[in-house]
């Protein structure tokens, strides 16, 4: 897992706010910090890590900084916050920089002041994406068509890069197609998604907001298809339709979460597309009034995820108790119906003031693993003294379990870390899959912790702390394991063991439930329980 800090401290320079990346690798403990990245060419203000696209199958990280400028003191350089990125690989367990990339293409002459055949301002890193051999990058203020091409001044580039042999190249650099919309719209690649053979690029600023689709063929990327808002009336301001596009297959979704929008019932919505035949159709609209009691906006679609017949919207804005806390939302899509909300995440916990909260600004998930993360990069919290001189800090990122089963009435123990143990179940139930993962959360760290199953039965306490819902044959699943710094364990089911694959048949039903040890000051209790989940293989 990648997690940008674009605004963050390095410890050894207090004050110098350069940006950094922390990367997290998931073990047999829980979610562990496994290395921190900083700008190889650091500086004050270039919003390292503003952007990332993780590809932790090919090893690879691709970072953006939109307004890297390595001549920080010299505004009359060409390459005046212009923007960079940065390629990591992961080479023997640890993550190096490999390349360096920057804009190509100077800007056109356009009378408007803007730096007319320099690099300055391009916001090149605006928007990454890594897959595989392929590469995206857009520079979304560079200014590349005159005045006199289009009905309206746009602008934006994307650089496309191809491996080949080893070596990374540029394949193509894409300009925004000249097209006549009847509005204004620009930003051309302030979003992108690459998906094997298909790029999807928007640009959401002016009134409205397009979206592009292109398709890789012999001869280069060609545009396939063109999306406006299924909202009516073109005149209609800050729709901002492609703030968020993610894609999949033959597959689109697109949010338009009216950021800036001067009403507050300005409708927010997230369409799909799906691929036809030959031609790509609006399938759905997922929609929100966007109001809520005191001209609250939740701004639904700022960040979306789509894979499958998975879809992750957020909604950051979402007023809890009159205060902005977010919301996720899951949906599922059901034949015939399209795409239906499943679940809604939220907050566990309030931050240490009344400051709004934006969980959900970015999103992501690993469907088949059953997790998905949300960034609130406003979250308030305590903490040590922090690099900058003050005692707390801002930003969190949450993780979630899109979990299996069903809940029976084992609620888990207190135990001495102050909450009640949890466990949940992930990825699949379907024995052939053999992805079945068991996740032990809120336990106290640094403790031993056991995962059990069995057949469900009524709650029963345990002598030294805690309750079990398992009768009959309890089988002890090996290894026996720690709980890690932030009181988590993860097992994942080995159903080639012959006792688990004699057990664990489809047709079959169990109920797990995780036994731990702990000690609160002054009980007699030296072991708690979380609690227990029952699911049906398949």
């Amino acid at each position: 897992m990648a997690v940008g800090d674009f605004a963050g401290y390095r410890s050894s320079s207090p004050g110098f706010n350069e940006g950094s990346v922390d990367l997290y690798k998931r073990t047999d403990s829980g979610w562990v910090l496994h290395q921190r990245l900083f700008s190889p060419t650091p500086e004050h203000g270039g919003l390292f890590g503003r952007r990332v696209s993780l590809d932790a199958e090919n090893g690879q990280l691709l970072v953006g900084v939109p307004k890297w400028s390595s001549f920080i003191n010299n505004p009359g350089s060409p390459y005046f916050l212009s923007g960079r990125a940065y390629l990591f690989e992961l080479n023997n367990g640890q993550w190096s920089h490999e390349l360096t990339l920057r804009p190509t293409v100077p800007h056109h002459a356009l009378n408007l002041g803007i730096d007319a055949g320099t690099f300055r301002h391009q916001n090149f890193g605006h928007s990454v994406s890594i897959k595989g051999d392929r590469m995206a990058i857009g520079a979304s203020s560079a200014l590349t068509l005159p005045p006199s091409t289009a009905p309206v001044v746009v602008g934006g580039l994307v650089y496309t890069y191809v491996r080949v042999g080893g070596q990374w190249t540029i394949d193509q650099i894409i300009e925004p197609p000249q097209i006549e919309w009847g509005s204004t719209w620009g930003s051309f690649g302030a979003r992108l998604d690459l998906d094997r053979e298909r790029l999807v690029v928007s640009g959401y600023s002016g009134t409205q907001g397009k979206v592009f689709l292109f398709h890789q063929s012999p001869s280069g990327w060609r545009l396939e298809a063109h999306f406006g808002s299924p909202l009516p009336g073109a005149g209609f301001v800050n729709r901002q339709f492609g703030y968020s596009v993610s894609l999949d297959g033959n597959r689109l979704a697109v949010g338009a979460p009216s950021w800036s929008c001067s009403n507050s019932t300005c409708p927010s919505l997230i369409a799909i597309f799906e691929k036809q035949g030959q031609s790509w159709v609006r399938t759905q609209v997922l929609d929100e009034i966007n109001s809520q009691p005191g001209n609250g906006r939740g701004v639904f679609g700022t960040h979306i995820k789509l894979k499958g017949d998975h879809l992750l919207a957020s909604l950051p804005g979402h007023l809890q108790s009159g205060i902005a806390r977010g919301q996720v939302h899951l949906y599922k899509y059901q034949t015939g119906l399209g795409f239906q909300l499943q679940t809604i995440y939220r907050h566990r916990e309030r931050p240490i003031s009344a400051f709004n909260s934006l969980l959900g600004m970015e999103v992501d998930a690993d469907f088949e693993r059953g997790i998905m993360i949300a960034g609130d990069p406003n979250y308030h919290y305590s903490e040590p003294a922090s690099p900058n001189g003050n005692g707390s800090a801002f930003g969190a990122v949450l993780m979630f379990d899109l979990s299996l089963g069903q809940q029976l009435t084992c609620p888990g123990s207190q135990n001495s870390a102050g909450g009640t143990g949890h466990l949940s179940v992930q990825g699949s139930l379907a024995a052939s899959d053999s992805r079945l993962t068991l996740h032990a959360s809120q336990l106290p760290p640094g403790k031993l912790a056991l995962f059990l199953y069995g057949q469900s039965g009524l709650p029963y306490p345990i002598p030294s702390g805690g309750e079990l819902c398992i009768r009959g044959g309890i089988f002890r699943m090996l290894p026996a394991g720690l709980t890690g710094d932030w009181g988590e364990r993860i097992l994942d089911v080995d159903l080639s063991v012959p006792r688990e694959a004699q057990n664990l048949m489809p047709g079959t039903t169990w109920a797990f439930q995780v036994w731990h040890r702990d000690q609160f000051p002054g009980s007699p209790s030296t072991t708690g329980t979380t609690n227990a989940v029952e699911v049906l293989m398949q």
